[in-house]
């Protein structure tokens, strides 16, 4: 169930990494022809954070934004949201960085030093 004070507020970091993680687990089963059901995966996220299923799904278009300008594969069916919050280019540098073997079945050669780079030198949208 949605936390109603947190309508219409900034996410906290916390918020971010589970979401990032929970897209994470979400595209290396994609990517490796595994099945997941992203509704299920939005209730567990949903109990866990307090945020309403228009905010989860909306952030997960924000991280398959970011997805794309990076040239990562993204989730079917997340169609990138560029109107992102400048915390969400950090909770995703976060979970790569400390999940490098992550990016590996994508097969680009991205290394967590070279994205946490190409993050931070990005103009941040403004709020």
């Amino acid at each position: 169930m949605a936390d109603d004070t947190k309508t219409g507020t900034d996410w906290q970091d916390d918020e971010l990494d589970a979401i990032v993680a929970d897209y994470f687990e979400m595209l290396v089963a994609d990517l490796a022809g595994r099945p997941y059901v992203k509704s299920r995966h939005s209730e567990v996220l949903m109990a866990k954070i307090g945020r309403t299923l228009g905010s989860v799904e909306f952030k997960h278009q924000n991280i398959s934004a970011v997805l794309d300008k990076l040239g990562i594969p993204w989730i079917p069916g997340y169609k990138p949201a560029r109107n992102y919050q400048n915390a969400i280019l950090d909770a995703i540098d976060r979970y790569l960085t400390q999940r490098p073997a992550i990016l590996e079945p994508v097969g680009m050669g991205l290394r967590p030093a070279k994205l946490h780079e190409k993050l931070a030198s990005w103009q941040r949208p403004e709020r």
